[in-house]
């Protein structure tokens, strides 16, 4: 990953097509490796940007532990804001799509995924029934997302729709009744 100029970090992975995913506002972007730092964990005298470094960054101040080069296999965007109620805009997407478009795309995003569930939860009266089913279809998607990124070779590439229905109907499954 390397950060860009216009707070946006590339992501290049042979499993994957060019990815950029674009910051709203002025973030200042961090960067480590994923490597274990065994010089803490150790004590030997490894020198590198290690993975807790976007960490001891934040937490501890430590400047030298992220990479000023703005490049590494672990990234972040740090804001010092008071976050306005309708949050931050970021997108992860191929190419430089950019986001003169997020609002419009997150509308049709959100209207899409109501379809979808409410043709899902068509026999289901209860709302909160309806409400936990789709909060673990979003959690379940969120880690098969994470999972991908960091493992491309790791279960199949569904789109979001085949992924929420397959969580979805795993949801909606009961297990047997412990024997009393």
């Amino acid at each position: 990953m390397v950060g860009r100029a216009d707070h946006s970090i590339s992501v290049d992975h042979p499993g994957f097509p060019p990815l950029q995913l674009m910051c709203e506002g002025d973030p200042e972007l961090l960067f480590c490796e994923n490597e274990t730092n065994s010089r803490r964990l150790y004590g030997t005298n490894a020198v590198g940007f290690f993975k807790d470094g976007i960490s001891d960054y934040v937490v501890g101040g430590d400047l030298a532990a992220v990479n000023p080069d703005r490049l590494g296999t672990k990234a972040a965007a740090l804001y010092r804001l008071t976050l306005p109620a309708e949050g931050l805009r970021r997108r992860l997407a191929p190419g430089t799509p950019g986001l003169a478009d997020f609002d419009a795309a997150m509308r049709q995003r959100r209207t899409e995924a109501n379809e979808f569930y409410d043709a899902l939860q068509r026999d289901i009266a209860d709302p909160d029934t309806k409400l936990v089913q789709r909060q673990a279809a979003r959690r379940h998607a969120v880690v098969e997302a994470a999972l991908l990124l960091r493992h491309p070779r790791v279960g199949t590439r569904r789109s979001a729709a085949t992924r929420t229905a397959a969580v979805a109907k795993a949801g909606t499954q009961r297990r047997p009744a412990a024997p009393e």
